[in-house]
């Protein structure tokens, strides 16, 4: 507990600050720190957040039945999978911890998408087009990168996916989903000029059609680029 860590620093000659030794600490990777996640403790034990973090990446037994789920993962599923021998409160730091780092993203009570374990678009095109309806933009925003990574594109989409939910057809990297306040449908694509890669030059386009396309657009264009 954070308390604890400032009773330390109390007893320790020399330090003044415990919140900039504590930053210094996080960003050197001594510990895991985040001030208001985790009631506020101070992760000590890194292997063991890694492994509770990274396990849904194992890919012998785990990544395939992930992948089979198309992104749609529930702590239970994660539980059986990854975290057979943790308690329910490790394993809602390891999903904090997650989507801390944009790795996944909840859509509904103890649901999640896993952006990097989506399908590609073209294996999404019959659903994805169901919620589109063909339907003629009345607003787009093109943001072209000289550099886009994959890191960046989970971190959009997780940010996106608070916002559209379970409703969204998500794939890898991109949503479709429809806003029913604004009556307006949205569309996300991202491409690369190399379409063999996940990193390189290329865009983000955001298209809407319905009455608040161009105040949809604008808002989650915004959202990304800040």
């Amino acid at each position: 507990p954070y308390p604890d860590y400032e009773a330390l620093c109390r007893r320790s000659p020399g330090i003044s600050a415990p919140g900039a030794v504590v930053e210094y600490l996080h960003r050197s990777g001594t510990v895991f720190y985040r001030p208001g996640v985790f009631d506020n403790h101070l992760i000590l034990d890194l292997e063991w957040a890694l492994h509770g973090v990274y396990g849904l990446l194992e890919r012998r037994t785990v990544l395939p039945v992930l992948s089979a789920q198309k992104g749609v993962v529930t702590r239970s599923l994660l539980a059986s999978l990854v975290w057979r021998d943790v308690g329910e409160a490790e394993q809602k730091v390891f999903l904090e911890m997650m989507k801390q780092c944009a790795m996944l993203f909840p859509v509904a009570d103890d649901v999640f998408i896993a952006p990097a374990l989506l399908p590609s678009e073209a294996a999404c095109q019959m659903q994805a087009a169901a919620v589109w309806r063909e339907a003629c933009p009345d607003a787009v925003v093109r943001l072209e990168y000289g550099f886009l990574h994959e890191g960046i594109l989970r971190g959009v989409l997780s940010q996106i996916g608070y916002r559209a939910g379970i409703q969204a057809q998500y794939w890898r990297y991109g949503l479709v989903y429809y806003d029913a306040d604004l009556q307006t449908t949205l569309r996300l694509r991202s491409t690369f000029d190399d379409p063999g890669e996940t990193g390189g030059r290329g865009r983000i386009t955001v298209e809407a059609a319905g009455p608040g396309a161009a105040r949809l657009a604008a808002a989650i264009a915004d959202s990304i680029q800040t």
